[in-house]
């Protein structure tokens, strides 16, 4: 029973399918057609079902046929999808990669383009793609959460034997809706004022190293919003003053 469900006699029966002639498919396959139609007569004698129907000019699956070119299908998938990845780990290419993303830098756009190359390049990989915030990136990488982060912030005190390599700066600008109360107050507006109004903020996403607290006055309130999308969005509403990225400089 072991041996009907080899590589050469899965494709011979699903090329067979595929062409609806052993003929077709001993041309597709180098082969000669008693060849292929002794291979289906010991599929069907070994699986003791009937896979086509004969005629003197076609074949055509039976009910029990076309259930069986399903799971042959799937099996000469999982085959060559298993001796793809085999080789490229013979070839040193990671099985599986994990990338962390700073959240201020995530586009749904970039990230499909990236996605795109990568997959191209290394088709076997499996991908996985999460955000972080501030430290939250940092905290990814040393705890084996990601093997590549986009956007780390700042460097670490001690880089961990973290190899990492700078690709760019943002530059941020304090930021208020126009109707706001402090829009009509005359600069430079004083701490005292400030901290009249709520900070809106995104948190840092770090579990074990310390979290980043962005611009906050003492005694100042706060609310915490879970991406940046939110917080620009809450400040537009006048419902709270902080800072927003501006520009996003590459290093070339």
């Amino acid at each position: 029973m072991n041996s009907i469900f080899t590589e050469e006699n899965l494709l011979a029966f699903t090329t067979a399918a595929r062409f609806g002639s052993f003929s077709k498919a001993a041309e597709e396959l180098g082969l000669t057609t008693s060849a292929i139609s002794y291979t289906i007569k010991r599929m069907e004698t070994g699986l003791d079902v009937v896979l086509f129907t004969r005629s003197t000019r076609s074949i055509e699956l039976t009910e029990s046929g076309r259930y069986f070119f399903r799971k042959a299908t799937d099996l000469l998938n999982d085959f060559y999808a298993i001796k793809r990845s085999i080789d490229t780990i013979s070839q040193g290419i990671e099985a599986r990669v994990r990338i962390c993303i700073n959240q201020l830098l995530y586009t749904p756009k970039h990230t499909a383009r990236l996605l795109q190359v990568l997959k191209k390049q290394f088709p076997t990989c499996q991908i996985t793609v999460t955000t972080e915030v501030y430290n939250g990136v940092w905290d990814a990488i040393i705890n084996n959460q990601a093997n590549i982060a986009i956007g780390a912030p700042d460097t670490l005190l001690d880089g961990g034997g973290i190899d990492y390599t700078e690709i760019g700066a943002i530059r941020w600008a304090f930021a208020i809706a126009p109707d706001h109360p402090l829009a009509f107050v005359p600069e430079p507006i004083a701490e005292s004022q400030l901290r009249l109004y709520p900070n809106i903020m995104v948190e840092d996403t770090a579990h074990t190293i310390n979290k980043k607290v962005g611009w906050l006055l003492h005694g100042q309130e706060s609310i915490l919003v879970p991406d940046f999308n939110t917080k620009c969005q809450c400040q537009i509403l006048g419902e709270g003053i902080g800072f927003c990225r501006i520009t996003w400089s590459v290093r070339r």
